[in-house]
């Protein structure tokens, strides 16, 4: 057995060069396991218009690369909004407002981004006016252009939930970030920047 002695020194007191070799070697030290959590979490955008939605999102630098979730349900602020988007008078949105909506998204292909969810409405008149044939025509007529408009609605989303989440990554992965992380552990390192 033999000992060695080195010199330890904190991250201010390195060369400018060992100080880039030690930020490049602890590239990943604020990526812990949860990094994306206060974003994926509690997505209040996504959970004001779709139910029980899940994400998933894959990195920040390959062709397919995105953010999208999987549902279950929509809310009646996104039914309203489609419906209220449509050129009609306002009676007709009240009946199909008194329609029942349901919606629900899953995830399709290998990829996470907005264009890899399958969705599927179901869209029909309430009990009380179902057999009216005029009420089932106002439905079939309107029934693409609500379903377009929830399905923008959620691209849209999942592009906003990508680029915060891509915000995120590059704030964490910061120079300033990664220094201020090595100085609060009181990492030492050699000479030449290797963490001891």
């Amino acid at each position: 057995m033999r000992t060695i002695e080195t010199k330890a020194y904190t991250f201010s007191e390195l060369s400018e060069q060992a100080k880039q070799k030690a930020i490049e070697s602890h590239y990943e030290i604020n990526l812990h396991e949860c990094w994306h959590e206060s974003i994926t979490e509690e997505p209040t955008e996504v959970l004001k218009y779709f139910k029980n939605p899940i994400i998933y999102f894959s990195g920040f630098w390959r062709q397919g690369d995105g953010a999208m979730f999987v549902y279950d349900g929509i809310t009646e602020a996104l039914k309203n909004e489609a419906i209220n988007s449509l050129k009609l008078p306002e009676w007709k949105k009240a009946i199909l407002k008194a329609g029942y909506m349901y919606a629900k998204g899953k995830h399709v292909g290998r990829y996470s981004h907005e264009k890899s969810c399958g969705h599927y409405l179901d869209f029909e008149p309430d009990n009380g006016q179902q057999y009216y044939k005029n009420i089932e025509r106002l439905y079939e007529e309107c029934f693409l252009a609500i379903e377009n408009f929830i399905i923008e609605k959620y691209e849209h989303l999942c592009k906003d939930l990508y680029r915060s989440l891509e915000s995120l990554y590059n704030e964490l992965t910061s120079g300033e970030a990664i220094i201020e992380a090595i100085e609060a552990n009181g990492y030492e390192f050699t000479e030449d920047g290797q963490q001891i």
